[in-house]
């Protein structure tokens, strides 16, 4: 399979979810493309919230908008969706599950699933209750084949991509908005955001370890 999809299918890339336009009862149902059969227009999907159930489909099954022919909304086949969408939805679904507090106070992602994200939490909610409604979230996302990790230098955020292992975490909040480094993880040079050309400097600032796991156990009889 191909890592690298056709760059003039813009809605045909490698990561990329989408939702069955059949009309069905119960939660919207999810897919993400895992790659594209060499020289064939057949793309291998899988369920987006689990990473299950790997099969093949026609690209043409694959569509970018909602509307069909004369406007009328697609009943077959999958739509493209925003990463937003997807991520509010397991997200929700982790919290309803597991009778979590809602304690995501804000997020915002890019259409990229590759640049992806971040979920803000909430900062007055009971320590103990948000931390499991936390680990809950964490979970889901990863299982959805997300990477999460802390946001840098953004107390009580959580970074969240596809893809994320290899690229740089930072990010940069300025009057025009969030820029997102593109640079390899451990790069040396300034951060650079290459779709709004715009750098900053590169303070080499670690990444935490994520604050929402349970601490380690102390060990006993220990000399």
């Amino acid at each position: 399979m191909d890592d690298e999809l056709p760059v003039a299918q813009a809605h045909l890339q490698r990561g990329q979810i989408y939702r069955s336009c059949a009309t069905a009862s119960g939660p919207p149902r999810y897919v993400r493309i895992l790659g594209r059969d060499r020289g064939t227009d057949r793309y291998r999907i899988a369920d987006a919230a689990t990473g299950r159930r790997p099969r093949d489909i026609d690209g043409r099954r694959l569509h970018p908008y909602e509307d069909g022919r004369g406007g009328a909304l697609r009943r077959t086949g999958y739509v493209l969706v925003d990463p937003h969408e997807f991520v509010t939805e397991v997200t929700e679904r982790a919290l309803f599950r597991g009778r979590h507090p809602l304690v995501i106070a804000g997020s915002a992602f890019s259409r990229d699933v590759y640049r992806g994200g971040f979920l803000r939490v909430w900062s007055d909610a009971d320590e103990e209750a948000a931390m499991n409604a936390v680990r809950a979230v964490v979970s889901a996302l990863e299982t959805a084949s997300f990477d999460v990790e802390p946001s840098l230098g953004t107390e009580g955020e959580i970074r969240v991509r596809f893809g994320g292992k290899l690229t740089c975490p930072a990010m940069h909040s300025s009057g025009r908005g969030r820029w997102y480094c593109d640079r390899e993880r451990g790069h040396e040079d300034d951060h650079q955001d290459d779709r709004l050309l715009e750098d900053w400097p590169n303070t080499r600032t670690p990444v935490p370890p994520p604050w929402w796991l349970p601490a380690p156990a102390t060990l006993t009889g220990a000399t």
